[in-house]
């Protein structure tokens, strides 16, 4: 249930606004917010976009990787694209650290995936798949980065 606020003194007019549960969360948003939730938004769709593939591809990796592996990865990264979703949504200081923390995962995600390079011996098609998905999380950390500096 909402509950309309009430009329201004000096108008009589409403805000126009109504509470809810989630008004706390995008309410007061700035315009310095709009590009983190915008990136926090499009690293949720590329996270979960990954995720899928390693929850349904696991084929991908070769044999010296145990289906499990793959598969347990993909289920992280849905899980974290859904929060990085709802975390697309909050505004002000938890938004800046909530786009810190993704970026520093992100980060942590590229070193990683050098990481496995190095000591997994993968077929040509997983390399491809671990390089372009480290290339492309960082782009998405040094635009976070960039866009919180800017905040």
């Amino acid at each position: 249930m909402t509950a309309t606020t009430r009329p201004s003194p000096t108008t009589g007019r409403t805000a126009g606004r109504t509470a809810s549960p989630t008004a706390g969360r995008t309410a007061g948003r700035t315009a310095a917010d709009a590009p983190l939730a915008a990136l926090l938004r499009e690293d949720a769709l590329v996270t979960g976009a990954v995720g899928a593939l390693a929850l349904l591809g696991p084929h991908l990796w070769g044999d010296d990787v145990a289906g499990w592996v793959p598969r347990a990865v993909g289920a992280v990264l849905l899980l974290v694209a859904a929060d990085l979703a709802l975390a697309s949504r909050w505004s002000g200081r938890r938004l800046r650290l909530a786009t810190a923390v993704c970026a520093d995962l992100a980060l942590l995600w590229v070193v990683a995936s050098v990481a496995v390079l190095a000591l997994v011996d993968l077929p040509a098609s997983g390399t491809a798949v671990v390089a372009g998905v480290a290339v492309v999380t960082l782009g998405f950390a040094v635009a976070e980065l960039r866009a919180l500096r800017r905040a």
